[in-house]
This record gives structure tokens, sequence and C-alpha cells, in this order.
């Protein structure tokens, strides 16, 4: 048998055949990391899916939940309005609205009964005075009996209703050629400004005393004290203390040269500037009128229990502030 020696392929097609080799070793391996990257993609878009596919946005951080809004103030209790009622001859409903304007201002049971204490005696000194202004001044009275029957059913909103209509009729014809009219206007104003007082709204009764003093004469010096000594508790009680403070000085200052350093008014005067000292802290001070004004009203004691139980407290007051014990009030008075 003959065999045939199988020749070797020529060095072109050799090459040829290796550079063929390559390239399919490359599609090859190129091929596994392209299925390799495909299969991450579909499982990404496979993970997202849920979210595209019920349009949701992606997730994002939850907001905190907002703070509970702070609970109102009990109504006033049966025996609350009983108990005020009794110790200070009012009536009920007068009763449950001096509680109701006291109820959201003060956190502690001294400082809410030294206001209600306050209020009840404003009250009875504004009702007074409607009742003097009703019996004394015919046009007066169409304002002051529908006030002093509404302040008397404890609907203070009512009564200062009625004094801003009030307002408005005297308003219209009033003319500086008229000062009986001028001053009846200031004093509504006052009026409608205290009564403001009694329902709380001291920024309210700012304004309305503001417009009262603008309308006092020069030669008025004792009405303009007594609007300086509402507008500086006014502002003492809407937390302007630096403004209350100049109003009270100055209704001091002329309360003392028109009626002397022994006169109730002045006292009162006295411890309204007091009162602002103490909101100041400046202790010293307050504790100083206090006892002047308690020197005042002990030489009527008579009539002057309120005011001189009142003193008393405050005086303890800004002795246990300044880190003293509590002395005997005494009855300064220089």
């Amino acid at each position: 048998m003959i065999f045939q020696r199988q020749s070797t392929p020529p060095a072109g097609r050799r090459s040829w055949f290796a550079r063929f080799l390559l390239l399919f070793l490359v599609a090859v391996l190129a091929g596994c990391g392209s299925d390799e990257q495909h299969t991450r993609l579909t499982e990404s878009t496979a993970a997202e899916a849920p979210a595209a596919a019920t349009g949701d946005a992606p997730a994002t951080p939850e907001l905190p939940a907002p703070e509970p809004a702070a609970a109102e103030a009990p109504p006033p209790t049966a025996a609350e309005i009983a108990a005020l009622a009794e110790r200070f001859g009012l009536g009920e409903p007068v009763a449950r609205s001096l509680l109701v304007a006291t109820l959201p201002l003060y956190s502690t049971p001294s400082e809410r009964d030294e206001r209600l204490t306050a209020l009840a005696a404003e009250l009875a000194e504004l009702v007074g005075e409607l009742q003097t202004q009703a019996a004394a001044d015919e046009a007066a009275r169409v304002a002051a009996e529908p006030a002093v029957a509404a302040l008397q059913a404890g609907d203070f909103a009512a009564a200062r209703s009625t004094l801003a209509e009030a307002l408005l009729r005297v308003e219209a014809k009033a003319t500086s050629s008229d000062p009986a009219r001028a001053e009846r206007l200031v004093a509504l104003r006052v009026q409608a400004g205290r009564i403001a007082l009694l329902q709380g709204a001291d920024g309210d009764a700012a304004q309305i005393l503001e417009q009262a003093l603008s309308g006092v004469r020069a030669n008025q010096t004792l009405l303009r004290a007594q609007v300086l000594g509402f507008l500086g508790l006014a502002r003492l009680r809407a937390g302007q203390l630096a403004e209350a403070r100049m109003s009270l000085e100055l209704s001091v200052r002329l309360r003392k040269g028109q009626q002397g350093n022994e006169h109730p008014d002045v006292a009162a005067a006295f411890e309204r500037l007091a009162d602002c000292y103490r909101a100041e802290g400046e202790y010293g001070k307050a504790e100083i009128l206090y006892q002047r004004a308690l020197g005042i009203w002990q030489k009527q004691a008579e009539t002057r229990t309120l005011e001189i139980s009142r003193a008393k407290v405050r005086i303890e007051a800004v002795q246990r502030l300044q880190g003293q014990a509590p002395a005997a009030p005494g009855g300064e008075s220089s």
C-alpha cells in the first residue's frame, strides 16, 4: 500500500486560521459579558417594577408628626363659680365670666387669684361709675343703663358693644366747642377700655385707652392721671413693660401733685406702679410702694379691707422673691 503524506498548510493559511480563531474567542467572551450585564439590568428593573407599575414615586423620608395642639383650659366648675360669687358678692353669671377671662392667662392659682381679685374690684368700681353717670346725666343714661345690665349679667361682650354704639353716636356730634360732649366721649372710651380689661383683651384695651388719652384736654390733670393709670395697667398686662412704666410713673406724679400723698387714688396708683416694678424684677422698689399703699389704706381700714388684704399678699410675695422671710407688713407711708 502506498501511503501519501499530507502536506503542511501554507503559512498564509495558518495565519488566517489563527486570526479567525482569535476573533471567535473574543466574540464568545464579549457575549458572555453582555449576558451578565443584561442579567444585572433585568434584576434591577424587576426590583423597581412595583413602584413603576403603580405610578408611585420613590419613597421619601417620613416627616415628623405635627405636635398635638395645646389642650384648652377646662371651663370653670359650678363650685368655683359659686365660691367666687360668694367671695365678692357677685352674681353667678358675672363670676363665671371673670373665671373664663382668667383661665387661659395664669398658670398658678396665686396669680389667677390675684387677677380675679383685681378684676372683681374693677368691675364693682366700673358699675358704680356707670350708675352714677346714669343718675346724673340723661344723655349718658342711654348707654350706661344697658351697659350696667350687661355687666351684671356677666355679658362683657354685650356691655362693650353697647358702649361702642354710644361712642359712635357721641363721636358723630362731638365738637371742640362742646367740652361736655368731648369729656363724655373720653369717659365712654375709658369705660370701654376697662371692659376690655375685664374680658382679658389687654391689647384692645390699650388701643381704646390711647384714643381716650388723646381726647383729654391740657387742664384735665386728674382725668389724664386716671386714663394713664388704666392705660399703664393695660400695657402691663399686655407685657409692654417699658411703656407701662412710663404711663404709671406719670400717673403717680400727676395724682400726688393734685391729691397729695395720702389719698386712696394715690394708693391705687402706687399699687399699679409697684405691680410694674415687680414684673420688671425691681422687687425692692415694688415693696416700698406696696407698703406706702398699705399705709394709706390702713387709715381707712373699715372700708378698705379688700385693698389691705391684697397689699399684704403682694408684700409677702415680693419679700419671698427677694429671698426674705415674709415679715408682718408695716404701715410705712412716708
